[in-house]
């Protein structure tokens, strides 16, 4: 049991840094996403009569999370910020000289841990550009160029495949190639299905992790019968969280 059991949603959403003391467990942080309408996982066994989340990028899934809700409460955004500081210092103890986070989602995620760190903090742009005539998503940093030597800390809200997190990577590493990462990545969500304690020599530092499936073709859930949803619409969102 965690340390905000019994707490209700009302009160969670105006949840403030030094409204408790220690660290939250999984079970808070999910108490605090849910408390925002930004989390839905499937109930139990593959049920026909059990709608599912169909994504915006196509795939079928068994989960949504949508922590861009819950990222844009400044409140909030300022706990898990406070909660990921935390845990980074249970394992690193050196310095923090900048802090970066993907376009768009962990933005306000990264400038609400750099604060605490009193740190530098530039934004990344997520921007398309053509390469060998397709269109190529990549992390572009625009800011100025870091001195070399800079420690410098990347931050997540989410990870499902760990793709933004390397695009982030590359694309600060090239326009700063004599920084130095920490080898640490604090993060709010792990919904990988591949559970590896690290990604290209990384520890991940989640504070709750998600058994989430997702199928691009060939989903069983449709095969079954059950009715794919859009959670991002009100009507959907009703839809698939008021189902038996």
């Amino acid at each position: 049991m965690g340390l905000l059991a019994g707490v209700s949603s009302e009160e969670l959403i105006k949840l403030q840094v030094g409204s408790f003391s220690g660290p939250l467990s999984p079970d808070d942080v999910t108490a605090i996403i849910q408390a925002t309408n930004s989390l839905w996982l499937y109930p139990g066994e593959f049920r026909a009569e059990v709608p599912h989340a169909k994504l915006t990028a196509g795939d079928c899934s068994t989960g949504f999370v949508n922590l861009r809700i819950v990222m844009s409460m400044t409140n909030l955004c300022d706990v898990l910020a406070a909660q990921l500081v935390a845990l980074l210092r249970s394992c690193h103890k050196g310095s923090v000289d900048c802090v970066i986070g993907s376009d768009t989602a962990s933005l306000n995620l990264a400038y609400a841990v750099g604060r605490l760190f009193g740190a530098r903090v530039y934004p990344m742009h997520k921007v398309t550009v053509k390469e060998c005539g397709e269109e190529v998503e990549k992390q572009k940093y625009t800011g100025p160029k870091m001195p070399a030597g800079t420690k410098v800390l990347r931050v997540e809200e989410l990870m499902t495949t760990a793709k933004t997190f390397r695009l982030v990577t590359a694309g600060f590493q090239e326009a700063n190639p004599e920084t130095e990462f920490i080898p640490f990545l604090p993060l709010v969500v792990d919904r990988r299905t591949v559970r590896e304690a690290a990604v290209d020599g990384v520890q991940i530092l989640p504070m709750v992790r998600y058994e989430i499936k997702s199928w691009k073709d060939d989903c069983p859930l449709c095969a079954l019968g059950s009715k794919a949803i859009r959670p991002n619409t009100p009507e959907g969102w009703a839809e698939l969280t008021t189902a038996a």
